[in-house]
């Protein structure tokens, strides 16, 4: 049985559980086993969740729109997380978003879904102890949470003098996945580069705050892409519909 699990922000009253309903019942599940909640961060409360965990029986699949829409706090259910960039065609993927410039390719479709701003932050305990970087020299002398050669990115993107470039942090934490630079960020473990939209909720919160935003002003590229194939199948097509719908109106920003 597919059993559908949906979150939006408590912090963002223009998010709605649409986009994620109408996706997770083009994949099959039953709107009688969809579960909700509106909650951010590892602190609020998670009812819809927890009674989803709490029906799942063997042999179930738990569906999700994105994977961090289960929040960080299931982090000890994820035996293995990887935001590692899937060969679509080898891995059998029907559909990816991918951040950043794509490389040209034959054998993919992609759709331009929106621009997203990058952001440079880290934790105020991270802070206290080691100060704020005020300029991009300053890096060199701060812990740093990057990528890896098949996840996110290595380099950061920033502007100096006039001029977009990347930049070699300092290597403390490499990590994989999105998700995890983003929580060893909160835990105070360093800096890190990522799009707004993975960090909005926790900057509101005040969990992370940001710096050097003079020099990450430089836009990363949001696109869905998905294996050029004779036909497309209406699910992908419903889903990449959708998608543009909502990136129209703002929603993935």
């Amino acid at each position: 049985m597919l059993v559908g699990y949906m979150r939006v922000s408590s912090v963002d009253d223009r998010q709605s559980v649409d986009l994620q309903r109408d996706a997770l019942l083009a994949a099959g599940v039953d709107e009688r086993h969809l579960y909700s909640d509106k909650a951010s961060g590892a602190r609020d409360d998670r009812p819809g969740l927890r009674a989803c965990l709490e029906y799942l029986k063997q042999g179930d699949t738990l569906v999700v729109w994105k994977l961090d829409r289960l929040g960080r706090s299931l982090a000890n259910l994820l035996a293995i997380v990887t935001d590692a960039t899937s060969d679509l065609l080898q891995d059998d993927v029907d559909l990816a978003v991918r951040f950043g410039t794509l490389t040209d390719s034959n054998h993919l479709i992609a759709r331009h879904l929106i621009d997203q701003e990058r952001v440079i932050c880290g934790a105020p305990a991270y802070f206290k102890h080691h100060g704020r970087p005020v300029s991009l020299a300053d890096i060199s002398g701060h812990r740093c949470i990057v990528g890896s050669p098949k996840g996110p990115p290595l380099a950061w993107v920033v502007r100096a003098n006039g001029e977009v470039r990347r930049i070699a942090p300092p290597t403390t934490h490499q990590l994989s996945d999105g998700e995890a630079m983003v929580d060893a960020a909160a835990a105070g473990l360093g800096l890190c580069q990522v799009p707004i939209s993975m960090v909005r909720d926790l900057l509101a919160a005040g969990s992370l705050e940001p710096v050097l935003a003079e020099f990450c002003a430089i836009p990363v590229e949001v696109h869905a892409v998905w294996p050029r194939r004779s036909h497309l199948s209406p699910r992908v097509r419903f889903i990449v519909d959708r998608l543009v719908a909502e990136a129209a109106r703002g929603g993935l920003s």
